[in-house]
């Protein structure tokens, strides 16, 4: 298959369970409130503000669910960002562990307990976008936290709970608690990680949430969810969790695949972009506020689409033009896609109405060889990925995708006019089965492209490219 142009049109973004739109409270707020933890200007992984000592109070003995529910509900934090809202586990190191995607792309977030406390301004001390996982904290507060016990104890048919925050719109609200049992284990292979799937009903926002046993031991932090029909959920199991965050507390994670800011340099009202081939693109990015009205063109055999942080396109069309007159909605940044309608290298200049930055892509244009993996992130919503491969006629080669994505990927060679020479989307299996994997053999020496691509079209999404 070939796509008629290589950016994002007018379509519906699935995120996978944290919520976004208004936040609006609707409650009035709790008489508890404080404007920042008690240390915001640290990530110090050795600086907490409370006992680090653990101290397991998880009962041995199975609870009604609704002393279930009050013994685990004040660990449940509901962390806000301006674009979406999520879920979070307090641990009993004063750390709140979540997913990725919760608080992508920012370095604070809002942060409420039950009680009503709030935090306005929580620091994100480390992300990693491959696996779905971040730390935010530490807070001062008197809630207890939860443990990660690496030797809890679970198995299929296990009755749990599934405790966050789905659907929410308060300023202040309370976690929501839905009963299931485990229905099945996964694996995830390219990460090393242990999934729990649960039919414990799971809804936008309570990704991060916790997963809990009858007796109230934390299982594991929700995060997955709606990628199928029976929209079942993922947890990612305690036992594979503890190690996993200690390191991104302690910053030794990839860098790569850590929370970053998409900021764009040289802002201007015009800008020159030069595409190396039909599946390149170019990203410029509007830091303007919203309600700002801008007005873009390029030439006629260029084509242009503006997005928000998430994906959602503002092109007032649904065909794709080289003008585009739009609105901004969100204060956070705008993107303006650039590709061209014909292959082969092009030119063209941007013209704004409002200056617009040039972002540089660290994945496009990376140089690959057989027996490569890379680790790479699709950091804007619905942008390619483009890597270069010398191959001689004859050689083949196959290449997989492997992430928390539905991957797909291309293989063309600058200047084909016709379908791209190979494209695969879900053969490569993984963890839900949508990894790409395709086999190619060139029939001529020379450089060729491998492309990547999401499906869901999800930003901040780390993943592996290999070559065999």
């Amino acid at each position: 298959m070939r796509r008629a142009a290589p950016l994002v049109a007018a379509v519906m973004l699935l995120t996978s369970a944290c919520s976004g739109g208004d936040t609006t409270a609707t409650t009035s707020p709790p008489t508890t409130s404080t404007d920042a933890p008690a240390a915001t200007t640290t990530t110090d992984a050795t600086t907490t503000p409370v006992d680090e000592t653990p101290v397991d109070e998880t009962p041995v003995e199975e609870l009604t669910t609704r002393d279930l529910y009050d013994s685990v509900s004040p660990s449940l934090a509901f962390i806000e960002t301006e674009l979406s809202t999520g879920s979070g586990v307090l641990l009993d190191s004063g750390w709140i562990v979540t997913s990725a995607h919760v608080i992508w792309p920012f370095d604070e977030v809002r942060v409420v307990f039950p009680d009503g406390t709030a935090f306005d301004r929580v620091p994100v001390v480390r992300a990693d976008v491959y696996e779905d996982l971040a730390v935010v904290g530490p807070v001062a507060t008197e809630a207890p936290g939860l443990t990660l016990d690496p030797s809890v104890d679970y198995g299929v048919g296990d009755t749990v709970f599934l405790v966050g925050y789905p659907g929410e719109i308060e300023a202040f609200p309370t976690p929501a608690i839905t009963q299931g049992v485990i229905s099945r284990i996964r694996q995830w292979e390219g990460a090393d990680l242990t999934f729990l799937q649960t039919d414990a009903l799971i809804a936008g926002g309570q990704s991060g949430g916790a997963l809990v046993a009858r007796n109230g031991a934390l299982l594991g932090v929700s995060g997955l969810g709606g990628f199928t029909e029976s929209n079942f959920a993922l947890v990612a199991a305690a036992e594979d969790l503890d190690e996993r965050v200690a390191a991104l507390i302690a910053g030794e994670t990839p860098g790569r695949f850590d929370i970053h800011p998409i900021a764009g340099t040289d802002p201007s009202t015009e800008q020159e972009v030069n595409l190396a081939s039909f599946w390149h693109e170019a990203i410029l990015v509007a830091t303007e506020p919203a309600g700002t009205e801008l007005s873009i063109d390029v030439d006629e055999s260029h084509i242009l689409d503006l997005t928000d942080a998430v994906g959602y396109s503002l092109s007032p069309s649904e065909e794709l033009t080289s003008s585009i007159a739009a609105t901004t909605d969100h204060a956070e940044p705008h993107y303006v896609f650039v590709a061209a309608t014909q292959p082969g290298p092009s030119t063209t200049t941007v013209r704004s109405s409002h200056p617009l930055a040039i972002w540089s892509d660290p994945d496009d244009d990376q140089v690959v060889e057989p027996g490569d993996t890379v680790l790479a992130v699709l950091d804007v919503s619905g942008e390619f990925d483009v890597f270069r491969i010398a191959l001689r006629a004859g050689q083949p080669i196959t290449v997989t995708v492997d992430g928390l994505l539905d991957a797909v990927v291309w293989i063309d060679r600058i200047g084909n006019p016709d379908e791209a020479l190979a494209f695969d989307d879900d053969s490569g299996g993984g963890l839900y089965g949508t990894n790409a994997q395709v086999e190619f053999t060139p029939d001529q020496d020379g450089e060729y492209l491998i492309v990547v691509s999401d499906v869901l079209l999800e930003p901040g999404v780390g993943y592996t490219l290999t070559i065999e």
